[in-house]
């Protein structure tokens, strides 16, 4: 915001309308006829058709989809390290938790009744 407060203070002190400027230059002329001459196609040419529906078939789909996936999730290998560290020490606290809650069971009561 400091930078375009700052652009409109000296836009102002200057008395000049950039914008006005930009529709007065060979660059805005140029590019307006760009866009006139690209947004409809040239005469005597046919739209374009495929074959299918998509490029690919399912699997080629499933396969890239799970690719770029796996390349997503491998570009931060200290995240990834800190779950695997997280999950082990959370596994760990919680097996011993319920493994000295296992010894105090009576698993005999619990069996015949």
């Amino acid at each position: 915001m400091d930078v375009r407060g700052h652009f409109y203070i000296c836009r102002t002190a200057l008395g000049v309308d950039f914008a006005q400027k930009y529709r007065e230059s060979a660059l805005y002329m140029k590019n307006k006829e760009f866009v006139r001459q690209f947004s409809s196609p040239p005469p005597g040419s046919r739209d374009l058709h495929f074959i299918t529906r998509f490029s690919q078939n399912t699997w080629g789909q499933l396969k890239s989809c799970l690719w770029n996936q796996n390349l997503a999730y491998w570009t931060s290998p200290a995240y990834n390290l800190m779950r695997i560290m997280h999950s082990l020490a959370s596994a760990l606290i919680f097996g011993y938790y319920i493994g000295t809650k296992e010894k105090a069971f009576n698993w005999e009561c619990y069996l015949w009744h």
